[in-house]
């Protein structure tokens, strides 16, 4: 998968870069379109300004559609999950026991191991 995402998105940063460096020029951007000699709201931008931030935009908002529209599904797959475990009646195992002993002890890490095998 990886791979297939570097093939797509190498030629297309190629490209933009491509454009960006062709299209150096400067234009006016009007949001008016009564008045071309003094706009209400207008900018003068590069053109490649002009193309690349409608894209970073759209970039940014579908980024975040996809981590709403996700976060929606996790929580309610959370609810269900938390609904599961209470339709179930099912005792806590760790109930009556401290927090301290419920926690993991941390890994052991690897020079650590290397020397265990030698005791």
């Amino acid at each position: 998968m990886k791979r297939l995402l570097f093939i797509i998105t190498g030629p297309v940063t190629v490209l933009m870069i491509a454009f960006a460096i062709a299209n150096r020029q400067i234009v006016a951007l009007s949001f008016d379109p009564f008045s071309q000699a003094a706009p209400a709201l207008g900018f003068e931008l590069r053109l490649w300004m002009v193309a690349f931030i409608p894209f970073l935009i759209g970039l940014v908002l579908g980024g975040v559609a996809t981590w709403v529209a996700t976060a929606e599904r996790k929580m309610r797959r959370a609810r269900e999950t938390r609904r599961e475990v209470k339709a179930r009646d099912v005792p806590d195992p760790l109930a009556g026991v401290p927090a301290i002993a419920q926690t993991k002890a941390p890994p052991v890490s690897g020079w650590r191991r290397l020397l265990a095998r030698f005791e």
